[in-house]
């Protein structure tokens, strides 16, 4: 399978490449600049070009069997700021509608989800900082639900962490918006459920059904 990636310069990404390569795949990571720390590796291909430009993202996915997302929320006033929205309305235009697809959300990401978040979260860390972020997932989200795309999946976590992943504690299952914010979630786990996720490896879930999913970590892991 090749893989198209973007977002491979942040950590789950570049994660997500190792792992894709560790499993015989072939990978396309794309870069604004052109640079990656993967370049050179067998089966790596680097691809200039930028998520938010509709001639990059088609050219980036014209030979994808697969494609992952995991581009990051940035500072609000960044050059990197909220690049999901503008990008889920480009790549739902370049895919073919069998191309699986699965990128990364929050949870919160719905007002249904949020309201069933702590109050300190709630109060606290989505006026000063998350708002901006959770509209553009919101948004990211409702172009995935209402396009062709038949193999789509955007991942709900926590709050993330670098720990040591542990994907056989790892609890996969269409958001019912009861979450708890607090649940943590290792950033190579996200990782490893979004390539078994288009390869179709997940027994605790459909993966032939377009869902909003939901990551959670078993307790005392």
């Amino acid at each position: 399978m090749h893989i198209a990636i973007f977002g491979a310069s942040r950590p789950m990404g570049a994660q997500a490449a190792a792992l894709a390569l560790q499993r015989g795949h072939t990978v396309s990571v794309v870069s604004r600049s052109g640079a990656s720390d993967l370049a050179g590796r067998a089966g790596v291909s680097i691809v200039k070009g930028d998520a938010t430009v509709e001639g990059d993202v088609r050219s980036a996915v014209e030979k994808a069997d697969a494609v992952l997302s995991f581009l990051g929320g940035g500072m609000k006033n960044s050059k990197d700021a909220l690049p999901n929205a503008r990008f889920a309305k480009l790549i739902t235009k370049a895919l073919r509608d069998d191309i699986p697809f699965v990128t990364v959300s929050n949870i919160g990401a719905s007002p249904e989800s949020l309201a069933h978040q702590s109050p300190l979260y709630r109060w606290i860390a989505v006026p000063l900082y998350m708002k901006p972020i959770l509209e553009d997932k919101r948004e990211m989200e409702a172009t995935l639900k209402s396009s062709s795309l038949k193999k789509w999946a955007a991942l709900r976590c926590a709050q993330l962490t670098d720990a040591e992943p542990d994907a056989s504690k790892v609890v996969v299952k269409v958001d019912d918006t009861i979450s708890v914010v607090s649940n943590r979630t290792k950033r190579g786990d996200v990782s490893i459920v979004a390539l078994d996720l288009v390869e179709g490896k997940r027994d605790d879930i459909d993966t032939k059904t377009c869902r909003v999913l939901k990551i959670e970590t078993r307790p005392n892991s």
